[in-house]
């Protein structure tokens, strides 16, 4: 399969379609208020690109809803540091708003 010339193009959109399902499962898991399967989920998409800040701010959320301020903090500033370091650039405002930095 590897050396299809099509396949390039097909495994990327398969990527994109299998972070799109993690992203919608894990926003379901947070308004179910289950927030170890959401953050399980988000610690998926994050493994995969760091700088994914709909994993961070989903992280975020699932812990100040389950009272860990402490986790979730730490979770902002490890985003934080990565955009920093990759890119020199700050998480949005909104997600600074979350944690209060």
């Amino acid at each position: 399969m590897l050396e299809w010339p099509w396949f390039d193009e097909t495994e990327q959109h398969l990527r994109q379609l299998g972070h799109d399902v993690t992203v919608l499962l894990a926003r379901d898991a947070l308004r179910r208020d289950h927030y170890e399967r959401t953050i399980e989920l988000a610690s998926e998409i994050a493994r995969e690109d760091p700088m994914d800040e709909a994993a961070a701010e989903i992280a975020i959320k699932a812990f100040l809803l389950a009272g860990n301020r402490t986790a979730a903090v730490l979770e902002y500033r490890r985003y934080a540091s990565v955009l920093r370091r990759e890119i020199d650039c700050r998480p949005s405002d909104d997600l600074r708003a979350l944690v209060n930095e």
